[in-house]
């Protein structure tokens, strides 16, 4: 309830309600963004850049109730012109080495990585965020 009126105002104009909501949802767009770009100098900038646009164009919501949707939509699209921008596919030597779990976990999860990376787009977009949401 507290939420959707911080969100009332920062539609308003209220910068400082916008911040919080931000902040409040920080966790959640920081591991969104690193299963799209896969690495934490990556994952901030894009948390930056979609944290820029929101500011840019709260008033532009039209039902307070999407915020967070409205929100992830503007992150992962963040996303995709960091991807594109950069064109370029992390190699999975790298991936091992960000896996910072027993042996036999990070094959698992590497395989894990390397199936949900050879999904569609729109599929791969539901399977992220749909983990990410059970994670919080």
């Amino acid at each position: 309830m507290k939420e959707i009126k911080l969100i009332k105002k920062a539609i308003k104009g209220n910068k400082k309600c916008l911040e919080e909501l931000l902040v409040l949802h920080s966790d959640q767009l920081y591991r969104t963004a690193f299963l799209y770009v896969r690495n934490r100098e990556d994952a901030l900038d894009v948390v930056q850049e979609a944290s820029y646009k929101a500011f840019l164009s709260i008033n532009q919501l039209n039902n307070e109730n999407f915020f967070l949707t409205w929100l992830t939509r503007i992150l992962i699209n963040c996303c995709y012109d960091l991807l594109k921008k950069n064109k370029r596919e992390t190699p999975i030597e790298n991936m091992i080495e960000q896996v910072s779990v027993k042996r036999e976990k990070r094959v698992e999860s590497l395989d894990l990585l390397e199936a949900v990376n050879q999904l569609y787009e729109n599929y791969k977009t539901v399977i992220i965020l749909f983990y990410c949401a059970i994670v919080q």
